[in-house]
C-alpha cells in the first residue's frame, strides 16, 4: 500500500518589533545646535525613521540604539515640535519636541542641595532636567542684581506631558 506523502513548505512571516520611543532627553534644543539625547522606550527593530511637519529636526540613531544626536537646523521655527518615530513594523503617537531659541544646557547631577547648584548663565537660559526619581530635587544657580526680574516656568505638564507635580521654590543663597 501507498501512501501519499505530502511536503508542505512556506515561508514564517515574523514581524519585527515597532519603536516604542516614550520620551527623549532633553526634550528639545536651541536651533542651530546639534546634541546627544537619550532614549526612553525601546527603538524597535531595523531602521528607525524620524517624521516632524518640519524638515528642520533631522536625527541619527546611535550604536547601542538607546541615544540619537538630533541636529536642529538655524533657520527652525521655535516653539512645539510633534516628532513621530517609525520602522516598517509600526510607528509610535506624536511626541513633543520644543525647539528654542535662547541658550539651553541640562542639568548635571549632583544638583539636590544648595552647595550643589548647578550654575545658570542670565539674562536668558533653558535648562532641561529630569526627575529621576520620587522626591528627586534640582537645583540652580542665577546671578541677579537688584531691580532685575525672574521669569522661571516648568514645561513639563503643560507642553511634555510628563507625569509629574512640580514645585518651583525661589529662594536667596541660604535657602530662605
Amino acid at each position: 500500500m501507498l501512501s501519499p506523502l505530502f511536503l508542505l513548505s512556506g515561508s514564517v512571516l515574523v514581524a519585527g518589533e515597532p519603536p516604542a520611543i516614550d520620551r527623549l532627553f532633553p526634550p528639545g534644543g536651541q536651533r542651530g545646535t546639534s546634541f546627544e539625547v537619550k532614549l526612553t522606550g525601546k527603538a524597535g527593530d531595523g531602521e528607525v525613521k524620524l517624521h516632524s511637519e518640519a524638515d528642520s529636526i533631522t536625527w541619527t540613531l546611535g550604536e547601542k540604539r538607546d541615544t540619537a544626536t538630533v541636529t536642529i537646523a538655524p533657520t527652525a521655527r521655535g516653539g512645539v515640535h510633534w516628532l513621530r518615530y517609525s520602522n516598517p513594523s509600526g510607528a509610535t503617537e506624536l511626541k513633543p519636541f520644543v525647539i528654542g531659541l535662547i541658550p539651553e544646557v541640562t542639568e548635571t547631577e549632583p544638583n539636590n542641595k544648595i552647595a550643589e547648584a548647578q550654575q545658570a548663565a542670565l539674562p536668558a537660559v533653558t535648562i532641561n532636567a529630569v526627575f529621576e526619581k520620587a522626591r528627586d530635587v534640582d537645583t540652580f544657580a542665577v546671578q541677579l542684581t537688584k531691580g532685575q526680574t525672574l521669569v522661571a516656568a516648568f514645561l513639563g505638564n503643560d507642553i511634555l506631558n510628563s507625569p509629574m507635580d512640580a514645585v518651583l521654590q525661589i529662594s536667596n543663597a541660604r535657602g530662605t
